[in-house]
């Protein structure tokens, strides 16, 4: 059999996998009988998942001839025949109804008037005649059904050896978000980190998550805890001649001797108290949250210290230590200290006339912002104001962009996270937090048009925070729609601001958002690539079509992730 051959037939019989780990995951009291057992089929169903997303093929029954993004040209022979005869042993296994009673402890339920047995010819697309989902299963026998899990684990350790180690990681990545971020309880994250074999990575976004349910369920009451999270605002001296444009958002300041960084959170001082009470308490829970131990590493966070609280500038502020890179000003022989300030955006740095960072570097600097939010999104959490001003880097010896006398050295390759003000779970008990402060202080360049227009008639209320209005939903897909905006600056290397005429948001949301997609996104093709300008697409899109275009079905994150890890310089 040829490649191609080999390439429709794998194709064919991955809905076919696909649909036999959706039957088992779907059994009836699976979940509340053995929790353990469930999340252990349910990290394999996503290895498997992910591996036939990683390789271009579809998991649904289409109808028409599978396809691949990878190119099988790229995949020997040898490799094709060794993928072909492990998914069909899976498929096999899956087809076979009287093994998973004998064998595996499974139990039917109900049984069909007419059970054929499955035929298998020598077509390249056997003819399948059973499928596991005709079927209600019960698990009968534990012991006997771990066989079948440490079976599958073993099929799907073969098909992730096809892979190179770069395609492995990008394959854990998605599992861990994947898995993670359907895990809605507290008992299902303990089972995902039991059965998780000690994998580090895995165990940080389980405790994440963990951490951000257990400030949802304590959403009705203040813990005590909260309160100490408080620093007293006479404990710092901020320095008042650092100089940046953004310096009302964040401040350089001491400590104990020691440099800090504050991310301010300003609020309106006439507002209710109750309003006051909730802001503050918002920013309580996300402190805890950001001074969890240890943050996820493709989180690029800051861990927090603390928050502060300035009633003379009716301010409320995220405090972080300066990362171990940041090159901190140092006083002069007259004691001032120097007004160079150890970071610098990326509004910064792409508005800074500098050269532009070589291309491979501005793909990893996007490539580490998608696996950011993904993450986040999948232990619950929206950012809601992703905008370059919220990139930060500070200094590094091995710099891509050239170092000046008033900014560090820098390289792009190592962002930091910021702009967590007016983050919040994205559990349904939450709502928005300050409207009109978001609308004073976010780009609306950055914002979906559906949200955009939300945050208009919010602030043009008499008191947005009591309308109705105001507990609509913010989506996921509203953020990715905002690092969209951000990989469209990286990859051209210009500022939005440059783009956006004040006349493009002034009226219906929609105009620039379209402007963005038909005019500026078709730049991108030339300069980075036509993956990396249909990765910025998918993101536009993410929250709908706008404009009356045709969309087509998104990505799913796994498969954004590897379409901008796929590119290659």
């Amino acid at each position: 059999m040829d490649v191609a051959g080999l390439v429709f037939a794998i194709g064919s019989i991955v809905p076919v996998c696909s649909s036999g780990y959706e039957a088992l995951t779907s059994m009836k009291n699976f979940r509340k009988d053995s929790i353990a057992l469930f999340w252990r089929l349910k990290i394999e169903e996503y290895r498997f998942i992910c591996w036939a997303q990683a390789n271009g093929f579809d998991t649904k029954p289409s109808g028409s001839q599978p396809t691949t993004v990878s190119s099988p040209q790229a995949t020997s022979l040898a490799t094709l025949r060794l993928v072909h005869g492990i998914l069909s042993a899976v498929e096999a296994l899956f087809l076979d109804a009287d093994t998973m009673v004998t064998r595996y402890g499974l139990k039917r339920l109900d049984i069909p008037p007419s059970l054929p047995t499955p035929m298998r010819g020598n077509s390249l697309a056997p003819k399948r005649t059973f499928s596991l989902q005709r079927v209600t299963w019960v698990l009968h026998d534990k012991k006997a059904f771990e066989r079948l899990v440490t079976e599958l684990r073993g099929f799907n350790d073969g098909l992730a050896d096809t892979m190179t180690s770069l395609s492995q990681q990008s394959l854990a990545f998605g599992v861990r978000s994947g898995v993670v971020s359907v895990a809605r309880a507290a008992d299902d994250l303990l089972a995902i980190r039991q059965v998780s074999g000690g994998n580090d990575e895995i165990q940080q976004v389980v405790q994440f998550k963990e951490l951000n349910l257990a400030n949802d369920s304590d959403a009705k009451t203040t813990p005590t805890d909260l309160w100490t999270l408080e620093i007293p605002f006479f404990e710092v001296q901020l320095e008042p001649s650092i100089a940046s444009v953004d310096a009302m958002k964040v401040s350089l300041a001491r400590r104990n001797g020691r440099h800090i960084l504050v991310e301010w959170k300003y609020y309106d001082a006439s507002e209710e108290l109750l309003f006051l009470g909730r802001s503050i308490e918002r920013m309580q829970r996300l402190v805890r949250l950001l001074s969890a131990t240890p943050i996820p590493r493709d989180f690029r966070t800051i861990r927090a210290e603390g928050y502060l609280h300035d009633r003379f500038s009716s301010r409320l502020g995220i405090v972080y230590p300066l990362p171990t890179e940041a090159a901190v000003p140092r006083p002069t022989v007259s004691g001032e200290v120097s007004p160079n300030k150890p970071w610098m955006t990326l509004a910064e740095a792409i508005g800074s006339n500098r050269k532009m960072p070589i291309l491979g570097h501005r793909i990893e600097l996007g490539l580490l912002l998608v696996k950011a939010i993904i993450q986040l999104h999948a232990t619950g959490w929206f950012h809601k104001s992703l905008e370059t001003r919220n990139i930060l880097f500070f200094g590094a010896p091995d710099a891509s962009i050239s170092s000046s006398a008033q900014t560090p050295d820098i390289d792009i390759r190592q962002p930091h996270i910021v702009g967590f003000e007016y983050s919040r779970p994205s559990a349904t008990s939450e709502i928005s937090d300050g409207k009109i402060g978001l609308w004073l202080t976010c780009d609306p360049a950055y914002v979906h048009p559906a949200y955009l227009q939300i945050l208009k008639q919010g602030s043009s209320s008499a008191n947005p925070l009591s309308t109705h209005d105001d507990r609509a939903r913010f989506k996921a897909e509203y953020d990715m729609f905002s690092l969209g905006c951000l990989l469209l600056e990286i990859g051209l290397w210009r500022s939005l601001s440059s783009y956006c005429k004040p006349e493009y948001l002034a009226g219906d949301p929609t105009v620039w958002a379209v402007r963005l997609v038909q005019k500026f996104v078709p730049e991108l093709g030339p300069r980075c690539g036509l993956r990396y300008q249909n990765a910025v697409l998918d993101l536009l899109f993410r929250g709908g079509g706008f404009g009356g275009q045709d969309t087509g079905a998104p990505l799913t994150n796994f498969e954004l992730l590897q379409l901008v890890g796929s590119i290659r310089i």
